[in-house]
């Protein structure tokens, strides 16, 4: 788990911090741009099963313990969830665990000077992935990433494990892999969960990509 040095450049601005507000609750996730106004994240961190969908979400893209968010606070104009994680609840999180994909459109078009990250659903045993993301046991609003092997040994089908450790904030946090032609970055799954030891993502398969 390494401290991003310089949160202001391209690709790490365009992750960013994901505040969601349920009332008088306040929570936060990691999310990422996948688009001029697109952001792809869990779907927990907009959908409570007990307090329904949070009424209020923001975007704070690049930030990295400032005080001001440097690239602003962006206000979400519609969010959508995989109809799975409401429709397949009965009580317990995992019964929709493989359902826990959200995306957010923001109001404004901010990927079209920061950038975004592609996706796709081609994921194999072994890549070198990369999470970046805001981990709760780190100080607030500080992003971090690391690098760590996929693994599906032990693990359901659409999920992957790795030997990172993850802490709360990291879910939705962008699972990637980077190719040097072109500079790009691919975000094949997100964050979901984890602990000390290891951290779990849902990756994007053919249905997830398809939605």
């Amino acid at each position: 788990l390494v401290r991003v040095a310089d949160a202001s450049v391209w690709p790490e601005r365009a992750s960013g911090m994901l505040l969601a507000e349920f009332g008088p609750v306040t929570g936060y996730c990691s999310a990422a741009l996948v688009g001029p106004s697109t952001v792809v994240t869990a779907a927990h961190c907009i959908y409570d099963h007990t307090l329904g969908w949070a009424n209020e979400i923001t975007f704070m893209p690049g930030l990295n313990g400032q005080r001001t968010p440097p690239f602003g606070a962006w206000t979400f104009g519609a969010a959508q969830i995989v109809a799975g994680f409401v429709t397949e609840y009965r009580g317990s999180y995992a019964d929709v665990v493989a359902y826990d994909l959200a995306v957010v459109t923001l109001q404004a078009p901010v990927g079209t000077w920061l950038g975004w990250y592609g996706f796709g659903d081609t994921v194999r045993e072994g890549d070198a992935v990369r999470l970046r993301a805001f981990p709760a046991d780190r100080p607030f609003g500080t992003m971090w990433h690391m690098t760590c092997p996929l693994s599906f040994e032990g693990m359901p089908a659409q999920f992957a494990g790795r030997d990172c450790t993850t802490a709360g904030g990291t879910s939705g946090g962008p699972m990637y892999i980077f190719f040097s032609e072109g500079d790009r970055r691919i975000i094949l799954g997100t964050n979901i969960a984890g602990n000390d030891e290891m951290s779990i993502s849902l990756t994007i398969d053919a249905e997830h990509f398809a939605w």
